[in-house]
């Protein structure tokens, strides 16, 4: 239960005193929580607190028809709010008294916030073989970011292989990063992570992962030459020697 803070309840005509401590912290990707602290003093009977909610702001209280508002009405020090991840918001938050049949408001308190940063939303990994030995990797930025995407890290796993790479877009859709040095014939693994930054450090991240395959090396060595049959010769050579056998059956 919510401890209530005390309030000096004084009678007489007088607009109660502006509330105090107003604080915002991110509950979900969208959803935050506004909180404050009731007037010090009262004169009447608090009835309830008004808060004008306003998004990207150009100034801050804004200026009418600046942003997109939300006005809410509650009895409580605390109201929950949709809300997008790493956004600006202006709050304006006033408290209402009732001194006999008059309402007075309290000069309104306003305050810019940020919304806290989230893990990315989904994003698209695409591979593809270059050559049996190369991969080209593609990696899409997400759609929602629900941050600045503060880094780009990818690995490769594989056959002989674990490597780190970065795949940061440089502000593009896309970034195409290749990857050499691999078995021909060989299962790959592909994951990339991209991470937002708290600013208390802590790392919020989305990863996906593919698989990629190499071509098989369409050249074989000859176990008994040492030297390099191609597919090709190898169908002109069986097919050489069914001609001398029916040659050499011949009456």
């Amino acid at each position: 239960m919510k401890r209530a803070k005390k309030v000096v309840v004084l009678i007489g005509h007088r607009a109660p005193d502006t509330p105090r401590n107003l604080s915002l912290s991110g509950k979900s990707v969208s959803s935050s929580l506004l909180q404050w602290e009731p007037p010090e003093e009262v004169h009447g009977v608090l009835a309830s607190y008004w808060v004008n909610i306003c998004d990207s702001p150009d100034t801050c209280p804004p200026i009418e028809g600046s942003g997109t508002c939300t006005e809410l009405n509650t009895s409580e020090t605390e109201v929950y709010f949709n809300s997008t991840a790493y956004t600006e918001y202006c709050i304006a938050l006033k408290a209402s008294a009732r001194c006999r049949d008059t309402m007075f408001s309290s000069l309104p308190q306003a305050m810019k916030f940020k919304t806290p940063v989230f893990e990315p939303g989904k994003f698209l990994i695409q591979g593809r073989a270059l050559n049996s030995t190369s991969l080209e990797i593609v990696v899409h930025t997400p759609v929602i970011k629900n941050g600045p995407l503060d880094k780009c890290v990818g690995t490769l796993r594989g056959p002989s292989k674990n490597t780190t790479f970065a795949c940061d877009n440089n502000g593009s859709s896309t970034a195409k990063v290749q990857l050499g040095n691999l078995h021909p014939g060989a299962n790959y693994t592909c994951t990339v992570q991209f991470v937002n930054i708290r600013t208390d450090g802590e790392e919020m991240a989305r990863s996906e992962s593919i698989w990629v395959v190499t071509p098989v090396d369409r050249e074989e060595s000859s176990p008994d030459s040492g030297g390099t049959i191609h597919g090709d010769a190898r169908v002109i050579f069986l097919g050489l020697a069914l001609f001398i056998m029916w040659q050499l059956g011949r009456p």
